[in-house]
C-alpha cells in the first residue's frame, strides 16, 4: 500500500456526556453529548479550552473530535481539520494521545466525526469500493488498526467510534463503509465495541444523511434542533418541534428501532440560532421525556466553548437531566408529574455554582400532546435547509470558525 496522506484544514472535536468507557451506558436518558454534553472540540483555538480540561468536566459523557472533512479515493487520502489544536497537516497530533486516553479512563466516549461544514468538497462515495477503501483508512488511522503504512494522528490512542455529521454531499454507501470498518476490526481480532452516531438536521427529510438513516444501524442520533425552522423556540413554542416525527421514523425503521435520540441545542446565543435558556430547554426536555422516554438519550450541545462561556450551560442541562423521574412506561402518552430543576441532588457542583444558582427554577409541566408527532408538522425540504444555511451559515459555523 502506498503511504497515506492527510489533507488537513482544522480539527473539530465534538463531545457528548457519558460515564466511563467501561461504565458508559447508551440506554440512559441523562447523557450529555458535547459538542458539549454531547459536544464537539477542535475548531476553536487550543487556548480557549483544552481537550484535557474538557475531560475533567463531570457533565460530559461523549467527546466528538472533528473533523475528517472528506475522503479522496484517487490517492487514498482524507482531509483532516483540527484548527490550531495540532499540526494536522503533518499528522503532528500525537501530543493529544495522553489527553484522549485520559478522557477514556474518566469514562468519556471519544468519537471521530466525519463531515463538518467544509463546503469545498461535498462528501460522496461513488461506489462500494471507495466506501471500503475509506473504511480501511479510517480504521487504521483512528481506531484499532495497525497498518504501518498508515499514519496515526493521535498515536496509539484508539478512539471509540464514528460520528456522521455531513453538511454537504450525501451518505450513499455509508452502510458499506460501516460494514467494512466492522470487517476490518474482525479481521484484526479486534473485539472492541465501536459506537456509530449521527448528527442530522431536524428536518424530517434530512438532505445529507437521509440514505444512511435507513441503511446504517446507529447507536445514537444527535438531532440538531437549531439553525432550522424546526428548531427550539425561546418562548417555548413547540408547534414546529418535531422530535415525535423522528421517533416515529426510527420506530418504523428496520435498522434503527432502538436508536437513542438526543435533543441537539446551541450552548450559547453565539453558538447558533434557536438558543434557549435552560428553563426553556427544560420544558422541551420534560415534554420529550413524558412522550418518548424509551428513545430519549439526553442532550447534545454545540459546543463546549460556548457552554463554558455561558455560565457552564452544560452543568445546568446535566442538572435537569439527572432530575428526570423514572417513566412508568416507554413512550408514555401523558405528561404526568413532570420533573423540575430542583428534583436532582446528584449534580456535581464543585467546578461552579451554576446549578445552585438555578436550582430554584420551576417550569410548568407541558401538555404531552404539545409535541408534534407527524411528519407534516414541520418543514422537511432540502431547499429550506439551504435557505437557512444562507441566512445563518453552517449549523456549527458560529463556533467552528471563530
Amino acid at each position: 500500500m502506498a503511504r497515506t496522506t492527510f489533507l488537513a484544514a482544522a480539527l473539530i472535536v465534538p463531545f457528548f456526556a457519558l460515564l466511563t468507557s467501561a461504565a458508559f451506558d447508551m440506554s440512559r436518558s441523562d447523557n450529555v453529548a458535547m459538542w458539549v454534553l454531547s459536544g464537539y472540540w477542535g475548531q476553536k483555538s487550543k487556548n480557549n479550552l483544552s481537550l484535557a480540561e474538557i475531560c475533567k468536566n463531570p457533565n460530559v459523557n461523549i467527546v466528538l473530535i472533528g473533523f475528517v472533512n472528506n475522503y479522496f479515493a484517487n490517492n487514498n487520502s482524507m482531509k483532516f481539520n483540527l484548527a490550531d489544536n495540532c499540526d494536522a497537516q503533518h499528522f503532528a497530533c500525537q501530543a493529544l494521545e495522553p489527553d484522549i486516553e485520559s478522557c477514556q479512563q474518566q469514562g468519556k466516549i471519544m468519537l471521530i466525526s466525519l463531515g463538518g461544514g467544509d463546503q469545498s468538497d461535498p462528501w460522496t462515495f461513488a461506489n462500494k469500493d471507495q466506501a471500503e477503501g475509506f473504511a480501511k483508512l479510517l480504521y487504521n488511522s483512528f481506531l484499532g488498526g495497525n497498518d504501518p503504512n498508515v499514519p496515526r494522528p493521535f498515536g496509539k490512542a484508539v478512539l471509540d467510534g464514528i460520528d456522521i455529521d455531513l453538511e454537504n454531499g450525501n451518505s450513499d454507501h455509508f452502510d458499506e463503509m460501516i460494514a467494512a470498518v466492522q470487517a476490518a476490526a474482525k479481521g484484526n481480532s479486534d473485539s472492541k465495541k465501536y459506537w456509530v452516531t449521527g448528527a442530522p438536521q431536524c428536518q424530517r427529510k434530512e438532505p445529507h444523511i437521509e440514505t444512511a438513516l435507513s441503511t446504517v444501524a446507529f447507536d445514537a442520533l444527535f438531532i440538531q434542533f437549531y439553525n432550522n425552522d424546526c428548531g427550539l423556540e425561546a418562548n417555548g413554542d413547540m408547534s414546529q418541534y418535531n422530535f415525535g416525527a423522528w421517533y416515529t421514523l426510527m420506530q418504523t425503521s428496520g435498522v434503527n428501532k432502538g436508536v437513542k435520540l438526543y435533543i441537539g441545542a446551541p450552548a450559547s446565543a453565539s453558538s447558533g440560532s434557536h438558543y434557549v435558556d435552560s428553563p426553556v430547554l427544560q420544558k422541551f426536555i420534560d415534554a420529550t421525556w413524558a412522550n418518548y422516554s424509551s428513545a430519549f438519550g439526553g442532550v447534545m450541545l454545540w459546543d463546549a466553548y460556548g457552554a463554558k462561556a455561558n455560565n457552564n450551560y452544560d452543568q445546568q442541562v446535566k442538572h435537569i437531566l439527572t432530575g428526570l423521574k423514572p417513566a412508568g412506561t416507554a413512550a408514555a402518552g401523558a405528561a404526568a408529574d413532570q420533573p423540575t430543576a430542583t428534583s436532582s441532588s446528584a449534580m456535581d457542583t464543585t467546578e461552579s455554582n451554576t446549578a445552585e444558582a438555578t436550582s430554584d427554577v420551576t417550569v410548568e409541566a407541558p401538555d404531552a400532546t404539545s409535541i408534534p408527532n407527524s411528519e407534516t408538522s414541520s418543514p422537511d425540504m432540502a431547499d429550506l435547509y439551504r435557505r437557512h444555511r444562507a441566512q445563518h451559515g453552517h449549523p456549527h459555523e458560529g463556533l467552528a470558525r471563530v
